[in-house]
């Protein structure tokens, strides 16, 4: 077990990726998936509590990977090569939220303690800490062209930053009390925020219009994941749903069952495929516009807290609950599967 900093990481032996699939009376079941990689963290100094991992974000290329947890740090991490470049400490509580801007220069991460720290990747100190922060940030989101970065948590306003000097130019009004997740879309053109109350409000970047309300949720809202074309939004949460929704026309795209668990991450994994990890430790993955579920990834032995889609090399990473990332291939070849160094 090699160790980097104050943390081990343990790589647990390539899983094999056989798929067991069934047929029922009513069509064919979904494929079962394990996954090809399981990467748990364990502290030297606490081996008997390893850290709930709960968020995660993924840089250009899929090489940096930050994920973060109940221990109060962050954890930079070397997709490619399996190794962990440092750890992001800072923090008094639970780092709920992290993020990465798509050239990788810069890093956020948000706690329950109700800090924003702003990161150069290549450093071990914060460049910032951003001021004015919701209280317990729960969700953060990067602009697609890295020069915002927009903050939410137990309030009722989302704050946005500029990157990197910090200066929050606006502050937008969440449409519930707490906001869980947010998302910018492809082109940002929109944010998607949502939380508190089952609504998901779209607001158009840098224009000063009134927000876009949709309406199609009971209970909180705990994710929402664009498709690559920003055509389609997918939001799930508490009350056991999924929601597609065509952006332009404000109404739901696609008709999507419902599930057995409550929902607490989304990605769309390539073009039309979407990916919900639930309360129930199960990962689900729906072919659209069918709805059609076609594979159920199994393995997590906790919920399924934050999942991001590698597209470089068609990879779903998730985490969870049970304190382990997971890598998955959805198309992987029948049999064993050798582990990549």
């Amino acid at each position: 077990m090699a160790r980097l900093s104050r943390w081990s990481l343990a790589c647990l032996a390539a899983i094999s990726a056989g798929m067991l699939g069934t047929s029922s009376l009513f069509g064919q079941a979904p494929l079962e998936v394990r996954p090809t990689h399981i990467i748990e963290l364990t502290a030297p100094d606490r081996p008997d509590k390893p850290p709930v991992i709960t968020s995660i974000a993924l840089g250009a290329g899929g090489e940096a990977l930050v994920a973060s947890g109940d221990d109060h740090v962050a954890r930079l991490w070397d997709l490619r090569k399996r190794q962990w470049i440092r750890t992001l400490p800072g923090h008094r509580d639970w780092v709920r939220a992290v993020g990465i801007t798509t050239d990788g220069q810069y890093l956020a991460t948000g706690a329950t303690d109700g800090v924003i720290q702003l990161w150069r990747t290549g450093q071990e100190r914060p460049l910032a800490v951003l001021g004015d922060a919701p209280q317990a940030v729960f969700a953060l989101a990067f602009s697609p062209d890295n020069r915002l970065l927009a903050a939410g948590g137990f309030e009722a306003r989302i704050a946005v930053y500029e990157v990197p000097s910090g200066r929050r130019p606006f502050v937008l009004d969440a449409a519930g009390k707490d906001v869980r997740t947010l998302a910018f879309s492809p082109d940002g053109k929109w944010l998607a925020a949502a939380g508190s109350g089952g609504k998901v409000r779209l607001f158009e970047v840098g224009a000063n219009h009134a927000p876009r309300d949709l309406v199609g949720h009971r209970l909180r809202v705990s994710a929402v994941a664009w498709s690559l074309d920003g055509k389609l939004l997918a939001s799930g949460g508490e009350d056991r749903s999924i929601v597609v929704w065509d952006t332009a026309a404000g109404q739901p795209a696609v008709s999507m069952p419902a599930l057995p668990a409550k929902v607490a991450s989304l990605a769309f994994c390539g073009a039309r495929r979407l990916a919900a990890g639930g309360s129930d430790d199960v990962i689900r993955i729906w072919e659209l516009p069918s709805g059609r579920e076609v594979r159920r990834l199994v393995g997590h032995t906790g919920t399924v807290a934050a999942l991001v889609w590698d597209e470089a090399s068609e990879t779903l990473i998730s985490a969870g609950y049970d304190t382990t990332l997971r890598l998955w291939s959805l198309n992987p070849p029948a049999g064993p599967m050798a582990a990549r160094p």
